[in-house]
């Protein structure tokens, strides 16, 4: 995939970066030249496949929490207040060009349980 804008390039480095972790940095070569889609949902299903085949699923776990934006906590307080009123989770990071807007359960549960 092209870096189309700073998130994806930020999100592959750290894919990178992850890789490289447990000593598979090879690999991220081979995701880049054998991974020729710029759309992003068939992207991420081809790159599960290829950690599928290539890893374990400890490593794999590594690899993708290696990939997961982090906020402060101290900033979560408000966003869980406004989440509990809206029922939707709405922020802005600065490495993205748009809001996100996230409704999952697995959120939705989070965000009622802190």
């Amino acid at each position: 995939m092209k870096y189309n804008d700073p998130f994806e390039k930020q999100w592959q480095d750290k894919l990178k970066a992850g890789l490289t972790k447990i000593g598979k940095a090879d690999l991220f070569n081979d995701i880049i030249e054998h991974i020729q889609t710029d759309d992003r949902v068939e992207w991420n299903r081809q790159l599960m496949t290829l950690l599928s085949a290539n890893l374990s699923e400890a490593e794999i776990k590594l690899v993708m929490c290696s990939c997961a934006c982090l906020a402060p906590k101290d900033n979560l307080a408000h966003i869980r207040d406004e989440y509990v009123k809206t029922k939707i989770f709405l922020m802005s990071m600065p490495c993205c060009s748009n809001n996100l807007r996230y409704s999952s359960v697995s959120i939705r549960n989070w965000m009622i349980t802190r």
